[in-house]
């Protein structure tokens, strides 16, 4: 029997789930894992690089005692969830009397789908969740303070505004239903137009297929009172039948401004279609001296060439794998067989292969006409890894080149039935009870964890051959993340290292954790760690920063800070914050070396990735300082009395100790251009008061503040007055502190008047609604 190295096995008591195609596990791009089941939507991030303030809340992993050969320790999880609400949003047969409206999954209702945002796009910077229940409605949710741990809540319903937009159109009753009953959807990545710096510009559409045969691309706007606008940007008509599946390809950047991508279309009677959807940007008018505003032109067109006709096979499962930067291949299943299907952008003849899945004998309930649950793309292998099921697991050889196979040749390190007996050790390990031939180990979706060998997934013991039923609370699946092969890890992680903070784009829409997934989940463990600590540190001290450094237009004539001010320095000082492709990589190299500094085993390590993690943070502060100067420069005329004392706050921030001589010349030029306002303030006033006895406390240090009695206060990352307010915004990773966003117009306790009373303070704030430091998410706390 092959052996798997068990690394995480989670029991979701209660909890029932269904086979789901590639919908039941999914990453979001801030690295949470949705695990979809009948009752709930399980939000779930590992507990690596997370704040040791949300320690309390992490679900430690259960099971048998972990094998102390194994090369990784196990992990916990950070876990919140989104539940079903059992009363009936439409009674479709009150819209119309057909039999075609009539929706059976409204007599036993459960989630069907659901899909993640990139990143970046709710009011806190974080993603949303659009989420399907079997009554065919839509609903999109957000967090509301705590992405991490604390509550969703559900901000639109999408269902409403399909209805309302489609009984526009003069088409019967039955239609104009037929396309508000949604039946499948996917939300794509976050297009990269190959703008430097990357505003905060939302280039993603979300895909809605429905009974009417067609598709529909929805976008999503907050608004600033915390309401929410969707826009139908096109309705596709594809086919006469249901739309049973979509999938969306990555995007490609074909020149500066222009994107495209596919979406494949799976149709109840086994067709498919591909949609080329390309995006373009249009300049808007914006004030000067900001980064340029934008709108997104997208347009539609049908491919000529179909990857399926109809031959009455349902497909089981459809995704898009990325070959290479220029080539994308669909992989969809039907019972017992495997597709793949590849147009080259070089306008070549399409390219389809059929595959066929054999049984892998591993207990009573193997079958190779189970539902696919999962395919994924092991680069390291050029292999496709494929879970059906019944618990077994199929490699396909080779899928970059002419003739991939599901069986491999002797001559080959891996084949399938290793793959599905690793599979099937791990489910012995992680069920409590010994297993036996006529236990299956039934899997619901199968996700990679680290893109090569580790994978997690969602699975649930059974005994087909007990005929005794089984309600709802007596299911138990079981969250497992496991090892299917050996690999060299040590070369796999230092050049994932390597190409990230080589090769990495903001405009992916991923956030650090995301994009750092895959590395922290060695670099966690001190063993791990120690056999690498030296060729690591050379990477992160060698590997130049990319070359976007940008200018900024000073000083137009603005007089005062209307509307249009306030926008335009909001988005631009976004951008340059947090659409730095330098920036991102200086964040990934801090929580890389924080987190080796906290881990290593040698004082000599933990002291040199410190230094490297003091190196990153000067380089990070000098840039956002830079940033921030500048923009105070571009509207100065518009500052107001109010405004002084925040500038020479950010001006006295600049010119402490061990700051670039470059951000010392912006801030001297500054208080230069300030002019009397800055001469006639009394030096004292950059002193506070401690919230405790009211001595004053110097600005002598930009995070932390000491008055003379002992007295010791946090400082806003982002103003760096003292933070005194029973509501903080905290860095999920770094835990790093800022100033609420809702209570700056209130009178709340602790918020001072420099901050309250200074339009561009506040704007500041907006602006920065990810942490400065490492570019993580913020989490409300009280």
């Amino acid at each position: 029997m092959v052996h798997a190295s068990l690394l995480t096995a989670l029991s979701l008591p209660g909890v029932s789930a269904a086979p789901s195609g590639s919908k039941c596990l999914q990453w979001t791009a801030d690295g949470q894992l949705i695990v979809l089941t009948k009752s709930a939507v399980h939000i779930m991030i590992p507990h690596v690089a997370v704040s040791n303030e949300l320690s309390s809340n992490v679900e430690h992993v259960e099971g048998k005692v972990q094998d102390p050969s194994s090369d990784l320790k196990r992990i916990g999880w950070l876990r919140t969830m989104i539940g079903i609400d059992k009363t009936l949003a439409y009674q479709w047969p009150a819209d119309c009397q057909e039999w075609g409206a009539v929706a059976l999954g409204s007599l036993d209702q459960g989630f069907r789908a659901v899909t993640s945002s990139p990143s970046n796009l709710s009011g806190d910077a974080s993603c949303l969740l659009v989420v399907l229940n079997s009554n065919m409605e839509l609903t999109l949710w957000g967090p509301v303070k705590n992405f991490l741990t604390g509550e969703w809540t559900k901000l639109v319903d999408v269902t409403a505004v399909l209805r309302a937009h489609f009984t526009v159109d003069v088409d019967s009753a039955l239609v104009n239903v037929l396309r508000a009953q949604s039946t499948c959807i996917e939300w794509s990545s976050q297009a990269d137009f190959g703008l430097a710096p990357m505003p905060r510009l939302d280039g993603s559409l979300l895909a809605v297929g429905n009974r009417a045969g067609s598709v529909s691309f929805l976008r999503f706007c907050g608004n600033a009172d915390g309401s929410w606008e969707v826009g139908c940007a096109a309705t596709v008509p594809l086919a006469d039948r249901w739309v049973t599946h979509v999938a969306w390809s990555s995007w490609k950047q074909r020149q500066s401004g222009r994107c495209e991508a596919s979406l494949a279309c799976g149709i109840a009677d086994g067709s498919a279609i591909v949609l080329r959807v390309v995006q373009t940007l249009r300049p808007e008018a914006s004030p000067p001296g900001f980064v340029p505003n934008y709108s997104v032109h997208v347009s539609f067109e049908a491919l000529d060439s179909r990857p399926a006709e109809s031959d009455g096979r349902g497909l089981t499962c459809m995704k898009w794998t990325e070959l290479s930067p220029d080539l994308d291949m669909l992989v969809y299943s039907k019972p017992g067989k495997l597709y793949l299907w590849s147009w080259p952008s070089n306008g070549l003849t399409p390219s389809l292969r059929t595959i066929a899945l054999r049984a892998q004998q591993l207990s009573v309930g193997s079958s190779a006409l189970t539902p696919v649950v999962g395919i994924e793309h092991a680069h390291s292998e050029d292999a496709l890894v494929v879970s059906l099921a019944d618990g077994s697991f199929h490699l396909v050889h080779d899928i970059s080149g002419k003739r991939p196979h599901a069986a491999s040749p002797d001559n080959l390190r891996l084949s399938s039935i290793q793959l599905s007996r690793a599979a099937r050790s791990a489910f012995a390990a992680a069920e409590p009870e010994s297993t036996t031939e006529k236990d299956v180990n039934r899997n619901y979706g199968m996700i990679s964890f680290d893109g090569c060998a580790w994978f997690a997934w969602l699975h649930e013991s059974c005994r087909p051959t007990d005929f005794s039923y089984k309600h709802d609370a007596r299911h138990n699946c079981m969250l497992v993340v496991a090892r299917l092969w050996d690999i060299e890890w040590e070369n796999h992680l230092l050049s994932t290292v390597q190409h990230l903070i080589t090769n990495v784009r903001t405009g992916e829409g991923k956030s650090p954790l995301s994009l750092l997934r895959p590395a922290m989940l060695y670099l966690q463990d001190r063993k791990a760690l120690g056999r690498i600590c030296g060729r690591l540190l050379g990477i992160l001290k060698q590997t130049p920063l990319p070359s976007d450094v940008f200018s900024h237009s000073v000083s137009p004539d603005f007089s005062s800070a209307i509307p249009e001010v306030r926008q335009g320095i909001i988005r631009s000082l976004g951008a340059y914050l947090f659409g730095s492709d330098a920036l991102l990589t200086l964040r990934l190299r801090l929580l890389i070396t924080d987190l080796c500094a906290r881990t290593a085993e040698l004082d000599h390590d933990r002291q040199a990735f410190a230094e490297i993690s003091a190196q990153c943070n000067s380089q990070i502060q000098s840039r956002v300082q830079t940033a921030v100067l500048h923009h105070i420069l571009t509207v100065l005329p518009a500052l107001t009395e109010a405004d002084v004392p925040f500038t020479l706050r950010m001006v006295a921030r600049a010119c402490l100790p061990g700051s670039h001589p470059d951000v010392v010349e912006d801030a001297h030029e500054l208080s230069t251009k300030l002019g009397p306002r800055a001469t006639n303030t009394d030096p004292s006033a950059q002193n506070e008061p401690c919230p405790a006895c009211q001595a004053p406390i110097p600005f002598q240090e930009p995070a932390i503040a000491e008055c003379p009695h002992g007295h010791v206060w946090t400082r806003c990352s982002v103003t760096s007055y003292i933070i005194a307010t029973p509501v903080i915004r905290a860095c999920g990773s770094c835990n790093s502190k800022a100033f609420p966003l809702q209570h700056l117009s209130a009178r709340q306790v602790g918020i001072p008047d420099d901050i309250r009373n200074s339009w561009l303070a506040v704007d500041l704030l907006h602006a920065a609604q990810r942490c400065l430091r490492c570019g993580c998410n913020f989490v409300v706390l009280l």
